[in-house]
């Protein structure tokens, strides 16, 4: 009877074990994504900026 418990809580340890690990993968999988997402978003404007800043300094320079 003993060893039927034991062998119950080792099987629910281990469910709640992998559930946790399975958690913590998804976690880090979801703040890589949006890492690399952010950094898109942050070149997309610093070449927008960049474009707008060479268009007025052409324009500037040819008055």
């Amino acid at each position: 009877m003993n060893n039927v418990i034991k062998r119950n809580l080792s099987i629910r340890k281990g469910f709640i074990i992998g559930v946790l690990v399975l958690i913590i993968i998804n976690i880090l999988f979801i703040s890589v994504y949006y890492r690399l997402f952010l950094f898109q978003q942050i070149d997309r404007e610093y070449q927008k900026l960049n474009t707008e800043l060479e268009d007025k300094i052409d324009e500037v320079l040819e008055k």
